[in-house]
């Protein structure tokens, strides 16, 4: 290590300065170059001697993946301004009718219409049909006079009621047949700015209960809310008192079977006894407002026991435990009792078609025909 170096700087104490030196002899070392014969740079001296003449030729980039990478952007690039094009251009919307029946009409109708916009630009819609066949149009919508603005990625869903009848030019027609017919073709198609426009595409809907069908151990859980004026009551409310000031202000407080034990108004609390039944609680809030305790002009009880008693009156008190079922229980078990099941409701079907169709002769004996008592 070169003295000059180890006498002009000043060290730490514990520090050696051959921690600062290597690195500039290094340098030193590395810009100095061999003139004769091959053209390499000197390593520094600490390495080994096999280490210390690296050609040029190895230090040199690559340029030959170059021109490879310079493709794959612009490939990528390609495949993005396609896309943004194509989410652009063009008319796409996927949707969905669905047909059905009521008790107060004699004819089949649309009674949901979803359609969904898949375009990053507004379509303009001036009538929606529904095309049953090749040569029915069953007219759902009519915005000639106020255009419907289907915007980008938007849903427009509506639901239709049952209908007096269907005519043509004045003269009732009956379709009922055709849209019963599963071999009948139907599709929606859309009047808009830029012509007729048929959707191509269908919304593909799932419901867990086509699952409930395939495996009976599927089970759709469906939460019951009770609901007083936008307030989720839950399954503990026992009572729901309205307040009602003299400046038309309404307020709204849950009571809970132990809420004697908190501070539920600022003047006064609650007692077991008032909680009790719903008079009971009246006369207490009736107290109350004599005493000055509670401010408003008039206050309304709603016993949500009462209430339960005949909203829920169809549903079982014994709740079911719920268990978990492992993958092999539910996907060989299931499906293998599902199917055992299915087969035993079909020979019990068809038992039953078979008595009504074919009904035991003895029923069908006249009274012509018994025995006569010749005693």
């Amino acid at each position: 290590m070169p003295a000059e170096c180890e006498a002009n700087l000043g060290w730490p104490i514990g520090a050696s300065p051959h921690a600062l030196c290597v690195p500039l002899q290094g340098v030193f070392d590395l810009l100095s170059i061999q003139w004769g014969g091959k053209a390499a740079f000197r390593a520094p001296h600490y390495l080994r001697e096999s280490q210390r003449e690296i050609p040029l030729s190895q230090m040199s980039i690559n340029y030959k993946f170059i021109p490879l990478v310079a493709l794959v952007i612009a490939v990528i690039a390609l495949v993005i301004n396609t896309k943004n094009y194509r989410r652009k251009a063009g008319i796409f919307i996927r949707g969905s009718v669905g047909f059905g029946s009521s008790i107060y009409g004699n004819d089949k109708y649309v009674h949901e219409l979803i359609l969904e916009n898949l375009k990053d630009r507004a379509v303009t819609i001036f009538a929606i049909y529904v095309r049953v066949g090749y040569s029915y149009y069953i007219e759902l919508e009519d915005f000639e006079t106020n255009p419907l603005t289907l915007k980008p990625f938007e849903t427009y869903r509506k639901q239709f009621g049952p209908v007096e009848f269907y005519n043509v030019n004045m003269r009732r027609i009956n379709i009922n047949k055709l849209l019963d017919s599963d071999r009948v073709r139907k599709a929606i198609f859309l009047s808009t700015s830029d012509g007729r426009y048929k959707v191509p595409a269908r919304i593909r809907r799932w419901n867990p209960i086509v699952n409930s069908f395939k495996n009976h151990m599927t089970a759709v859980v469906r939460p019951v809310r009770s609901t007083f004026k936008d307030h989720d009551l839950g399954g503990n409310t026992r009572f729901v008192i309205e307040f009602f000031a003299a400046n038309g202000r309404e307020e709204i407080a849950l009571i809970h079977p132990h809420d004697y034990r908190i501070v539920k108004f600022k003047k006064f609390r609650l007692t077991p006894e008032s909680l009790e039944s719903k008079n009971a609680l009246e006369q207490l809030l009736d107290q109350q407002m004599a005493n000055g305790n509670l401010t408003c002009e008039r206050f309304v009880v709603h016993d949500i026991d009462a209430w339960r008693a005949g909203a829920h009156e169809h549903y079982t008190t014994e709740p079911i435990m719920a268990e978990h079922y492992g993958a092999f229980r539910y996907f060989i078990l299931g499906k293998l009792g599902t199917v055992l099941a299915n087969r035993k409701m079909k020979r019990e079907n068809e038992a039953i078609r078979r008595r009504v169709q074919h009904p035991v002769a003895a029923m069908n004996t006249s009274p012509a025909n018994e025995p006569k008592d010749t005693a």
